[in-house]
Order: structure tokens, then C-alpha cells, then sequence
């Protein structure tokens, strides 16, 4: 039996200059054969839409599993959007407006993300957003009589 290399096109078109007219249409055939193969196997994959991103309420649930190692990729995404936020915070200063206090922990932040989708429950938006608006919200760079916070 032939491997699948053996109808590739490159081996086809090998096959035709080494041989005659009745083997060139055999490797035209086994050429188209390999095509309608890939169309096929192309076909058939998925084409990723709305509905299959990560949502708050997915990564919610992540968090309040019982099992170990779900927590940690929790932790893990949490802490993950959390430094990309401090990467770009300089650069996108317009739309990023928050202030961490240097002490806090990414558990606190992972709390905080957790009240904040325990109060928007009904938004179904990604994860990622999720998390930088209740950073965004649980940091904002405010005191409460107004003042600016600066870190």
C-alpha cells in the first residue's frame, strides 16, 4: 500500500515526466483524488464564532471549582490579564484607568473580579473583559472624596 505522499502534487507531477500518457492520467486522477481529500478534511473543520468564546461567567465557574488544578488556570487567567493590563497601561493610558496598590495580591484581584460577576450576571461578555472592567472598577484611580489616586 502507498503512503499518502504518494499523491501528493510534487510526486504527481514527478510521476508525469517519468512516464507516459497512460500513466499521467492515473497521476492526474490520483491528484484530483488528493484534492477532493483536502477539500473534504477542510470542509469539515469548524469555523470558530461568537458563541465558542471564553466568557466572565465560564471563567466564574473556573474559579469556583472544587478542583485544583481548574482554580489554578483561574488564577493563572486572572493574573495573566492583570499583567498585560500593567504592560500596556503607559501606552493606552486613554482607555486604561485604574490604579493597583503595589500590595495587592492576585488573589484580591481574583476576588474582586468574583463580586463584580456575582453584580453582572446577566452580561455575557468575554473574560478578559470581564476582568479589566472589574479592575477597572474595584481600582479606580479615585479616593472617595475625590481626590487622585497616583501608584
Amino acid at each position: 500500500m502507498r503512503s499518502i505522499w504518494a499523491f501528493s502534487p510534487i510526486s504527481v507531477v514527478k510521476q508525469m515526466a517519468q512516464r507516459g500518457r497512460r500513466a499521467t492520467i492515473a497521476a492526474v486522477e490520483r491528484m484530483c483524488l488528493f484534492f477532493l481529500l483536502a477539500l473534504i478534511l477542510i470542509s469539515s473543520v469548524q469555523p470558530a464564532t461568537a458563541q465558542s468564546r471564553f466568557t466572565a461567567q465560564q471563567l466564574r465557574d473556573l474559579c469556583n471549582s472544587a478542583e485544583v488544578s481548574r482554580q489554578n488556570a483561574c488564577n493563572a487567567y486572572i493574573s495573566g490579564v492583570r499583567q498585560t493590563m500593567d504592560v500596556f497601561k503607559n501606552s493606552l493610558k486613554d482607555r486604561l484607568r485604574y490604579c493597583i496598590p503595589p500590595a495587592t495580591t492576585n488573589r484580591e484581584v481574583k476576588e474582586k473580579f468574583l463580586e463584580w460577576v456575582g453584580r453582572n450576571t446577566a452580561e455575557t461578555q468575554s473574560a478578559v473583559s470581564g476582568v479589566m472592567r472589574s479592575i477597572q472598577e474595584a481600582y479606580s484611580c479615585r479616593k472617595p472624596g475625590g481626590e487622585r489616586l497616583e501608584f
